[in-house]
């Protein structure tokens, strides 16, 4: 038996290992929205389970998808009166201020086929099904390896179980995010579009596609030509945002004056950089490492691998900072972060292909640890086979932390400082690579 399928069993049964659990999980959350079962999963949602009001009509009654009867109930009161986002249609007395008209008028029809049960599991599995397809779209092929590591961390990570049980939307901007690397990477138009389509359906995607975009106008040098280039991608893939807006004008209005005036008005909590740095610095701190890591590759003469590692590094920690951007900000939030699974199974980086000789992804031992490391600390993994919060709970006590700081926000700021100085100093020492990632 040849080495090369002896690697190709061992992923297979890696693969199977990550993703049984994860179905058997699905199918228990399935029972529970359908209420043919009131047992609760191995694993729990990061928040615990939240259940609707008692006595809503379409089936809603103290069901899961508290965050979702937001939009459910906002799609059915504009089959009514034409308006989508009026507090008063939601059972908690909120505003659909996260989803975008064209989304609201989706599930409006989706409404008028299902009940609240169904809409709620369509709208959830849609998601996974585009970020699915969104991963072999980039990866030019189906990998069983990278789908099992994703439906894993879906539906067998406190984070993943969150975003499933409140019937989030977060995962739209992971497929988004796929799709403007994959954009960039080929330099196709109609990637740039698609990706502006999926960003339409989620505006706290919008932080990453304006400060990597910067990344992506300023990275290689200064040439009118390609500037004009990569200025027009951009535009197209802001394109289908603003016709999607136009289509309802004044839902639209509404929408984005309830946008500017969360971002303005409203306190930052949750996991947001702006409640932990203040909303100055928290705002500003994307924009701000975006443009160290351009300085860094115009003022620093790198070796094409130890460019690779520079990008890798950094995409991987400016998609995780950026799903903690907004003024409220949630663990579900982190969904954002398995965009960095297609790209770490890619054979190839994303920036770093000048005149489109294409430059192999680093899988190093370093950038392998960061990749998995990064995923296990950002979902929250808490079994009893990884007990996380004991480990936070000793580095609190070793560092004397009395203030409400989540420790993975200071553990993420001491990895891009190491990594960064390792970067500097051993770029050019030869690792052996994980080249099997990729047979």
């Amino acid at each position: 038996m040849n080495n090369n399928l002896l690697l190709k069993i061992l992923k297979f049964c890696i693969a199977l290992l990550l993703i049984i659990p994860a179905i058997h999980h699905g199918f228990e959350f399935q029972k529970m929205i359908f209420k043919q079962s009131s047992t609760e999963t191995y694993i729990r949602p990061f928040y615990g389970y939240m259940k609707t009001s008692s006595n809503l009509p379409f089936d809603a009654s103290e069901n899961l998808g508290a965050d979702f009867s937001a939009l459910f109930f906002s799609a059915k009161g504009y089959l009514q009166t034409g308006v989508m986002y009026n507090n008063r249609y939601d059972p908690w007395g909120r505003s659909a201020v996260t989803f975008p008209p064209h989304l609201i008028f989706i599930t409006a029809k989706i409404s008028q086929i299902f009940q609240y049960p169904l809409s709620l599991i369509f709208n959830n599995y849609v998601q996974i099904a585009l970020f699915i397809f969104s991963m072999c779209y980039f990866l030019k092929q189906f990998h069983f390896l990278a789908l099992a590591l994703s439906l894993h961390f879906i539906f067998w990570s406190p984070v993943g179980l969150t975003w499933f049980e409140r019937g989030q939307t977060d995962l739209y901007a992971a497929s988004a995010i796929v799709l403007f690397l994959k954009a960039i990477r080929d330099q196709r138009k109609w990637d740039f579009w698609f990706a502006g389509v999926l960003l339409s359906f989620k505006w706290s995607a919008a932080p990453f596609f304006l400060f990597f975009g910067l990344v992506y106008l300023l990275y290689e040098k200064f040439e009118t030509q390609k500037i004009y280039q990569k200025f027009s991608h951009l535009l197209i893939g802001i394109a289908p945002v603003l016709l999607l807006l136009l289509i309802f004008p004044k839902n639209s209005m509404d929408y984005l004056k309830l946008v500017i005036d969360a971002e303005k008005n409203i306190e930052p909590v949750g996991i947001s950089l702006a409640f932990f740095l203040g909303p100055l610095v928290g705002k500003t701190l994307p924009l701000i490492l975006a443009l160290c890591f351009v300085a860094l590759r115009h003022f620093r003469g790198q070796s094409q691998k130890g460019l690779a590692i520079i990008e890798s590094l950094f995409i991987f920690l400016f998609i995780y900072l950026c799903c903690g951007y907004g003024s409220i900000a949630w663990e579900y939030r982190v969904m954002c972060l398995l965009a960095i699974i297609p790209m770490f199974f890619s054979k190839f980086t994303i920036l770093n292909n000048p005149l489109n000789s294409q430059i192999p992804f680093p899988h190093t031992p370093f950038v392998t640890l960061f990749f998995v490391g990064l995923l296990i600390y950002g979902f929250r993994y808490d079994t009893k086979f990884f007990p996380i919060n004991y480990v936070h709970e000793v580095i609190n006590y070793c560092l004397n932390i009395k203030h409400p700081l989540p420790m993975y926000f200071s553990l993420i700021g001491v990895l891009l400082a190491e990594g960064i100085y390792l970067v500097l100093k051993f770029d050019r020492i030869e690792f052996k690579s994980f080249k099997w990632l990729n047979q």
